[in-house]
C-alpha cells in the first residue's frame, strides 16, 4: 500500500509538476504502474465498471454513461466509473488515470453527484474543457508509462513490433499507443508506424524531420502496391511478421542525397482488418 503527501503536489499546477511531484514520492515504481494503489492513496474511494451501475439505475442503460466521469464531493474523495473493452483490454487504465488527473487537478470541475447518477442525468452535468482533456491525457499517458522506464525498456534492445508488443503486456498499456510513443521518444532515429485498415491508411506516426525522403503514403491512401504488406494482404490470423529489408523507392521519393542505408518493414495483423506496419530505417 502507497502512502503519497497530498501536501506535496499542493503547488503543482500543470501535469509536469504533479507528475515530477508523484515520482520523487514513488521512486522506486516499475511496469505495470500499480495505478489502482496510487490513485486509492490519492483520495479515491473506489474504481467500478459502468456495467455494474445497470442494476441500480432505472431506464438508463449502462451503455449510455458517458466513459471514466468521476464522482466526488469538494474533491476531497472520489469514484471512478470506466467501461471495461474486451477487444481493448487496457483501455481501462489509460481512462482511470485520466481521471485521476480530473480529481487531481482543482481547476477541472466537476458537477456531478450521486443523485445525477441515480437518476440517470448524466450527459448534461459533464462539462470539461478542450485544455482540460489535454492535460488529462498527457497525464494518464505520463503515469502509465514514465519516460525514465520506457528509456531504460528501449535502451535495452532495438525497437520492433514484438518489442513493442511484449513491452504492451509488461506495461498494461496500448500496443498502438504504446509504438507511438516509443518512436516520439526515439526522436533522433528514423521510424513510421503506419495504422491501416483492410489496407488503407489511417494514421502516420512519425519523426518527420529524420525521414529519408518523401514517404509516399498520405492518411485515405491504399498502402503502396511495392510493400510487403500487399503482398501478404490475405492473412487472416493476428501475428506480427519477420522484419524483412525493402527497395527504398517501395515507400520513399525524393531520397535525401546522403541516404545510403536500409529500409526494413514489418507488419502487426490484428483483428477485424486492422493492421500497424512499422518502417525501420537504418541511414
Amino acid at each position: 500500500m502507497f502512502v503519497l503527501d497530498p501536501m506535496g503536489w499542493a503547488d503543482c499546477f500543470t501535469p509536469e509538476d504533479l507528475i515530477e511531484e508523484m515520482f520523487r514520492q514513488l521512486p522506486d515504481l516499475s511496469f505495470p504502474i500499480p495505478l489502482l494503489d496510487i490513485a486509492k492513496a490519492c483520495g479515491i474511494a473506489d474504481v467500478v465498471d459502468i456495467s455494474q451501475l445497470a442494476n441500480t439505475i432505472k431506464d438508463k442503460p449502462s451503455r449510455a454513461f458517458p466513459e471514466g466521469f468521476l464522482i466526488d464531493k469538494n474533491k476531497c474523495s472520489g469514484v471512478i466509473f470506466y467501461k471495461d473493452n474486451e477487444i481493448a483490454p487496457y483501455r481501462k487504465r489509460f481512462t482511470i488515470a485520466h481521471e485521476l488527473a480530473h480529481f487531481l487537478f482543482p481547476h477541472h470541475i466537476n458537477k456531478l453527484s450521486l443523485d445525477d447518477i441515480e437518476r440517470g442525468d448524466v450527459s448534461e452535468k459533464i462539462s470539461r474543457r478542450h485544455e482540460h482533456e489535454k492535460e488529462a491525457d498527457w497525464f494518464a499517458a505520463e503515469l502509465l508509462l514514465p519516460k525514465h522506464l520506457l528509456h531504460d525498456a528501449l535502451n535495452s534492445q532495438s525497437l520492433t513490433l514484438q518489442f513493442v508488443k511484449d513491452l504492451s503486456d509488461t506495461s498494461r498499456f496500448s500496443f498502438a499507443p504504446l509504438l507511438n510513443r516509443c518512436i516520439t521518444l526515439l526522436d533522433t532515429m528514423s521510424f513510421v508506424a503506419i495504422h491501416s485498415k483492410d489496407g488503407v491508411c489511417g494514421q502516420i506516426w512519425t519523426n518527420w524531420d529524420v525521414l529519408p525522403g518523401e514517404l509516399l503514403l498520405a492518411k485515405g491512401d491504399p498502402l503502396p502496391d511495392l510493400s510487403v504488406f500487399c503482398k501478404q494482404i490475405n492473412i487472416k490470423e493476428e501475428h506480427i511478421t519477420e522484419k524483412t529489408e525493402v527497395d527504398v523507392n517501395s515507400w520513399f521519393s525524393l531520397l535525401l542525397d546522403e541516404f545510403t542505408g536500409n529500409v526494413y518493414e514489418q507488419t502487426y495483423y490484428q483483428q477485424n482488418g486492422y493492421t500497424i506496419t512499422l518502417l525501420i530505417i537504418n541511414k
